[in-house]
């Protein structure tokens, strides 16, 4: 095999409670994740040497980065497991917003893992990729399988949710790249303190309808949604936004943000809601998705 094809699907925190601040300075969560059926898009192929190219509407933010997520992936990968090298070219495209509170990094950083042991045609154990995933980044272990899954500790935790039931969402960010270490400090948690109960949110076994689901999420929260809005009058603009849109049944900042999200019950209508917010809010970055 001399090249692959790999897509790194953007990722959701359909929910994401602060649980607790660790007496090492991090904080436990307890969230939901979902993927959508957009994302960035890496190509792998056989070479002398590793290197990487970057392209797309945000590749200008990851300039000057010399040690990016994907290159860790692949010296990572290469180190860790026998029969793998890397000796790789790697072809970014990159469609997603940078910091943007949608796993981006941790995507292209996983998505590399999954597309060196294809090319390479080694089978790695799954403890052993989600090990190696975990140094790379708290999120990266989630986005290994690309499907719905519930995280908690301090997000490397990661099992899988019940299959989510038919979603849409509409995804807005203006172009706010938001510092998630500031976003937690804004908290003002001490070391070893909780943060409201502590409690994580009781999981069920299945989601029902995607009405049953929406209602399961609205009684959710993001912990993170007010200390980034005090930060950025931006989000509390996106929300008002997406809430504005006919079908819309419930609108969440992703992540430390700053992209917000909105969810349909039907294709149509996210996409007429995409379209009349990137309307209202030119410049800002709009785009409707399936989730997964």
């Amino acid at each position: 095999m001399d090249g692959v094809d790999e897509r790194a699907a953007a990722k959701l925190n359909l929910f994401l409670h602060v649980r607790a601040r660790r007496d090492d300075g991090l904080h436990e969560i307890d969230s939901l994740v979902a993927f959508a059926d957009i994302g960035d898009e890496l190509r792998l192929e056989r070479a002398r040497a590793f290197s990487l190219a970057i392209s797309g509407p945000f590749a200008g933010a990851l300039a000057g980065q010399p040690d990016n997520l994907v290159k860790q992936a692949a010296k990572a990968l290469a180190h860790g497991v026998s029969g793998v090298n890397d000796a790789v070219a790697v072809s970014l495209q990159k469609h997603i917003p940078v910091a943007a509170g949608l796993g981006g990094g941790s995507a292209d950083a996983a998505a590399t893992l999954r597309a060196m042991a294809r090319l390479q045609d080694v089978k790695v154990p799954g403890n052993a990729l989600r090990q190696i995933a975990a140094r790379l980044g708290a999120d990266v272990p989630c986005c290994l399988s690309q499907r719905a899954q519930w995280l908690s500790g301090t997000g490397r935790e990661c099992e899988p949710a019940p299959q989510l039931p038919a979603l849409f969402a509409v995804l807005v960010n203006a172009a706010v790249r938001m510092p998630t270490g500031e976003i937690y400090k804004r908290l003002g948690l001490a070391p070893g303190e909780t943060f409201g109960d502590g409690s994580i949110v009781h999981r069920p076994e299945r989601f029902g309808s995607p009405r049953e689901f929406v209602e399961f999420l609205k009684i959710q929260r993001n912990d993170l949604e007010a200390p980034a809005a005090a930060l950025s009058w931006e989000i509390g603009d996106t929300l008002e936004a997406l809430f504005a849109q006919p079908g819309c049944a419930l609108a969440r900042m992703t992540g430390s943000g700053a992209t917000c999200f909105g969810l349909f019950f039907d294709a149509p209508g996210a996409e007429a809601a995409a379209r009349a917010i990137a309307a209202k809010l030119p410049g800002w970055w709009v785009r409707w998705c399936a989730l997964g």
